[in-house]
């Protein structure tokens, strides 16, 4: 059973990257003769026409949401998701997928170093 759970793990993976890489493309693509707000702007209103609803059906009645919670979202929304695109997407329409893909690739370096120093987590 566990083979299984492997393959399909390995599978979603290479689907993840295979969708993030074709994201890149399109917005290399879009930002040649679109503005690079245009394409923050779509990315966001596909987020919340998907996901949205997704969460009111999945989590309906109880969502269990704190004031903190709350809190933690909007600042997660606006900084990583509003400004961290802006900034990328600006990145791929002035030096190229292939230059910026590897410079955002680094997230996960820098949030661990994040969280060891803001939130006192230990490297695993």
């Amino acid at each position: 059973m566990i083979e299984y759970i492997h393959l399909i793990a390995i599978v979603i993976s290479l689907m993840a990257s295979f969708l993030n890489a074709a994201q890149t493309m399109f917005i290399r693509f879009g930002t040649d003769k679109g503005e690079t707000i245009d394409a923050v702007f779509i990315t966001m209103m596909t987020n919340i026409v998907v996901i949205i609803p997704a969460v009111l059906i999945i989590y309906y009645p109880t969502y269990n949401l704190t004031q903190g919670s709350w809190l933690a979202f909007i600042a997660a929304g606006t900084l990583g998701t509003l400004l961290g695109r802006v900034c990328f997407y600006s990145g791929i329409e002035k030096i190229g997928a292939s230059r910026a893909t590897p410079i955002i690739a680094s997230n996960a370096l820098i949030a661990t170093i994040l969280g060891v120093i803001v939130l006192g987590e230990s490297i695993t």
